[in-house]
């Protein structure tokens, strides 16, 4: 599964039944003797023999409805912390490079996610700078105001009115001054009713899920499918 790809396996043009998805994944077990990669939200696997699936958060927010709408469907607790936001001396802005918000989750993250060292970042990047200069994704920022340093970024992928929340993180002055719920809450604004849906990507670390639940998301769970046909006692191994 590559890093930062949060869904894959089977899509189709047309509606997928269970008999064409069954086909499919038992031709990927005998072709494949070992490996994880995920599926989509559309799919409703079962384990077999020589698979097991587990489910996966993943988070979305229909954006059809007006922003006041949406704001008052926010659990308390975000509405209580986007004022406080709003309290501090921040603003939302615009003016970021992939670069950098690959920089600030590096800076944050890097000791929880190793790959975030690796090559496989500066793939993220080409691939975020790709989204940016075809049209398909966005940067979006809190900055202080007064010193004009970063507070928290993220980077933005928009396909078919579906916006993809693909990689973002704060500073520690930005978790102190609730910066992420502020940018969220911008982005939702921007696109309430001009988008179908914000997808959040995420997540099954517990507090992550907790804090995309507040914004008022429906859980959209998606499989992983991990196969395991190596030989005896390998595969008791690598279970």
């Amino acid at each position: 599964q590559p890093w930062g790809l949060a869904q894959g396996g089977i899509f189709s043009r047309h509606l997928l039944t269970a008999e064409i998805e069954a086909t499919f994944y038992n031709a990927a077990t005998q072709h494949f003797r070992y490996g994880t990669f995920d599926g989509n939200e559309t799919h409703c696997l079962r384990n077999t023999p020589k698979t097991k699936i587990t489910w996966r958060n993943n988070f979305v927010l229909p954006l059809s409805r007006p922003y006041e709408t949406l704001y008052n469907q926010y659990d308390k607790d975000a509405q209580k912390n986007i004022r406080r936001a709003n309290r501090y001396q921040q603003f939302v802005c615009n003016n970021v490079t992939v670069e950098e918000v690959a920089a600030l989750y590096t800076a944050q993250y890097g000791q929880l996610n190793p790959l975030a060292h690796t090559a496989q970042m500066q793939r993220m990047i080409a691939a975020g700078n790709w989204l940016l200069a075809q049209g398909f994704g966005f940067v979006q920022a809190v900055r202080d105001a007064n010193t004009n340093s970063l507070l928290c970024a993220g980077l933005f992928g928009f396909y078919r009115s579906r916006i993809y929340y693909i990689l973002g993180a704060p500073t520690t002055d930005g978790r102190n001054q609730q910066s992420v719920y502020l940018m969220l809450d911008s982005v939702i604004a921007a696109y309430a009713t001009k988008a179908s849906l914000f997808d959040f990507e995420g997540s099954d670390i517990p507090n992550v899920a907790l804090f995309y639940s507040k914004f008022g998301s429906i859980n959209k769970p998606y499989p992983c499918v991990h196969i395991n046909r190596l030989p005896w006692p390998i595969n008791k191994l690598k279970s």
